[in-house]
């Protein structure tokens, strides 16, 4: 009879904090408050004046290669490098044969896709019209698509591809890094014109809160982070 301990796993329910779900959703009732309060809304305007030149709001503000930079960070959000990541996150779930854990992942990027589509289309908020926007934009304003989905497809990957490495420290600083470009992806969504503030809060709070669901409810069979 073997007597090697088995290896240590948790379920989770009983390993996922409350304190993101309560942030996801504070940042849930900002979003909604810039989208129905004139008050609120009149914070969303002077925050994206305030990214332009006080004399001729067509110019962004800033340096040219801070805004170089930025656009590159929006890139992380973008569709082209969401699917090129998405694919390759499945890849290596399924070669390393956690199947279950990849089929988790595409449903929640497939939610996500579903929460932001339906929202868009029943909302159905018009972009700013303040100042000229930096990118094409073809979608209704709220919540913003590429930062809720930029939101869940980072935290995810962080998550599947560090869950299974049993280390708390490696999990922890992966999420802070996912959250990082989240948080870049939005900002630059808004300095770039084609959002107003509350989309972006909107979509952070809808994309944590939907990871803490799939943490949640998902009940996979992770190693538990040691």
């Amino acid at each position: 009879m073997s007597t090697s301990a088995p290896i240590a796993t948790t379920t989770r329910r009983g390993a996922v904090a409350v304190w993101p779900l309560v942030i996801a959703c504070i940042l849930i009732a900002l979003g909604f408050a810039g989208l129905l309060a004139p008050s609120v809304h009149a914070f969303d305007i002077r925050i994206l004046m305030a990214m332009r030149h006080p004399a001729d709001p067509a110019q962004l503000l800033g340096p040219h290669w801070l805004q170089d930079g930025l656009r590159d960070f929006m890139g992380l959000g973008g569709i082209g490098v969401l699917v090129l990541f998405i694919a390759a996150g499945l890849i290596l779930l399924w070669l390393a044969g956690r199947r279950r854990d990849a089929g988790w992942f595409l449903g929640g990027v497939i939610g996500a896709f579903i929460i932001a589509s339906v929202l868009k289309h029943v909302i159905a908020r018009p972009r700013p019209e303040l100042i000229p926007h930096e990118t094409y934009v073809f979608t209704a304003s709220f919540p913003s698509g590429n930062t809720l989905m930029a939101t869940v497809v980072w935290l995810l990957l962080a998550l599947a591809l560090t869950d299974g490495t049993g280390k708390r420290m490696l999990r922890d600083f992966a999420v802070l890094v996912a959250l990082a470009i989240a948080f870049a992806v939005g900002a630059t969504r808004v300095y770039m014109g084609v959002h107003w503030p509350s989309d972006v809060i909107e979509a952070w709070g809808l994309g944590i809160g939907w990871v803490w669901l799939l943490r949640y409810f998902g009940g996979t069979r992770l190693n538990a982070p040691r």
